[in-house]
């Protein structure tokens, strides 16, 4: 009985072994799944590092192709600033992607469908008086921007360009644990080229810098995130989608909304 019992063992223990040769011979030949063999894995880090001026930059990802930045190139050629702004050194640039400037959102009513354009991206937050009665609305252009409005518009752009460099090296840390514990470290409060009251609705050419490390372990730059700005609320200030792009002659931080400075 022992023996047969022995025996049982070693039948079912042959059978088994059999039966993986079977389904690995099976997979490798019959149904053409080849056996996972190690391969090398070989990491590297995104290099921030463009190459290009931030003109060439801005250009690149704004004419054809990758066209995040085309309303932004479209506007700087529209409103007549000076693209030699763009490749003077040490300089940071805030860089609208196309959402910053036209975002909206559809809704359908009676099979009609109407368009209402977000009040946190350019076209949505600089009104125009488009019917000559003072009222002033959302558009969906640059080209609804004439007189003051197109004055406007140049300063505005002149605000995203501030003199220095400001970047995750040397902006301050003011918050901390999910943007709710400020830290007693002042924000950075520069100067942009946007001349000092120029602008009809939003008259300070002043910018604020700050990083909050929001994960607990990484941090994220924030625009105009000091309490009391209208841009403050749970989550401070304009929070940079994009940081830290390194052109020849300055840094780059793209946005996906509007950004001013107001109290």
């Amino acid at each position: 009985m022992k023996n047969n019992k022995f025996n049982s063992k070693i039948s079912f223990g042959v059978l088994l072994v059999c039966s993986m040769i079977v389904i690995i011979i099976g997979c490798n030949k019959l149904i053409g799944l080849p056996l996972q063999k190690d391969a090398p894995y070989n990491s590297q880090t995104l290099n921030p590092n463009t190459g290009k001026t931030a003109w060439d930059y801005i250009k690149s990802r704004g004419i054809a192709g990758d066209s995040i930045f085309y309303l932004m190139y479209q506007g700087i050629k529209q409103f007549g600033v000076d693209t030699s702004l763009y490749t003077q050194p040490n300089t940071t640039y805030i860089l609208y992607s196309n959402a910053a400037i036209y975002s909206f959102t559809n809704s359908t009513k009676k099979g009609k469908v109407s368009t209402t354009v977000s009040t946190s991206c350019f076209f949505g937050h600089y009104k125009v008086d488009t019917s000559g009665t003072g009222k002033r609305v959302a558009v969906k252009g640059w080209s609804y921007y004439h007189g003051q409005d197109s004055i406007d518009v140049h300063n505005h752009l002149l605000y995203l360009i501030i003199p220095g460099l400001h970047s995750f090296n040397n902006i301050p840390i003011t918050y901390e644990a999910f943007n709710t514990i400020q830290v007693p470290t002042p924000f950075e409060f520069e100067t942009t080229l946007m001349p000092s009251g120029v602008e009809t609705t939003d008259t300070t050419n002043i910018i604020s810098f700050n990083q909050s490390d929001s994960t607990g372990n990484w941090q994220s730059i924030y625009l105009n995130a000091f309490p009391g700005s209208k841009l403050y609320s749970t989550t401070p200030g304009l929070k940079v989608s994009t940081g830290g792009i390194i052109a020849t002659n300055g840094v780059m931080h793209s946005v996906d909304k509007v950004l001013y400075y107001t109290h």
